[in-house]
């Protein structure tokens, strides 16, 4: 993500009340972007949709399955973590 398309998504949170956007004291061309307490509701409330989702969706597998799942994702996490992204 570029630094405008950054800068137009953080700008829709604040339009939606989600967060606020203040300059950075140290450094007048950095934003700190900060949940509002909607912001802070909306996200518990996405968080909680996905448990749900993945909870129904994993509802079917063996422990494991799950074991070998949560290995292969933890793998995936860390090498994702260590690995530049081209541009």
């Amino acid at each position: 993500m570029d630094v405008g398309m950054a800068t137009r998504q953080v700008g829709a949170l604040v339009e939606a009340g989600l967060v606020t956007r203040d300059p950075d004291p140290a450094d007048a061309r950095v934003s700190l972007v900060t949940p509002t307490e909607r912001g802070r509701r909306v996200a518990g409330s996405l968080q909680d949709v996905r448990r749900r989702h993945l909870q129904r969706a994993l509802s079917g597998w063996t422990a494991a399955e799950l074991q070998e799942f949560d290995r292969l994702l933890t793998r995936f996490f860390d090498d994702s973590v260590g690995t530049p992204i081209d541009d």
